[in-house]
């Protein structure tokens, strides 16, 4: 199910698209749509459900993320649903992964979510 926020200052929209494979990931992604100029820029270099997103401001997007897969926030006793976790991210760069030198051919990890934080579903708005 596709998400985004409209900027109509910008003349760009911000497009979260994803689902859950039914097995084990949850696949995705993110993009930038400036329609005025027809660029398009992919900003993650990681395959994962965007959930929601919006602009912060003209240059930062605020976005939130399903984990990669079932397994990646499972903890050590495996008490987490994937289904109710997510990761939330401030993009402060917007430039397309290729211009950020983040590779995407093999969906390789994006460095900008290494550090990330589950947060629980019963903990957001």
């Amino acid at each position: 199910m596709p998400t985004g926020l409209w900027r109509t200052e910008r003349f760009a929209a911000l497009i979260g698209t994803g689902r859950y494979d039914g097995g084990y990931s949850f696949e995705g992604e993110l993009w930038l749509w400036d329609w005025e100029y027809g660029d398009v820029r992919r900003l993650l270099g990681d395959s994962r459900q965007a959930v929601r997103c919006r602009f912060i401001d003209e240059g930062r997007a605020a976005v939130l993320l399903r984990p990669r897969d079932e397994e990646e926030f499972s903890g050590d006793d495996g008490d987490w649903d994937a289904s109710d976790v997510f990761i939330g991210l401030v993009l402060d760069d917007l430039r397309d992964i290729r211009e950020l030198g983040i590779r995407s051919e093999e969906y390789l990890r994006d460095p900008r979510l290494e550090d990330v934080e589950p947060v629980a579903a019963s903990s957001t708005p």
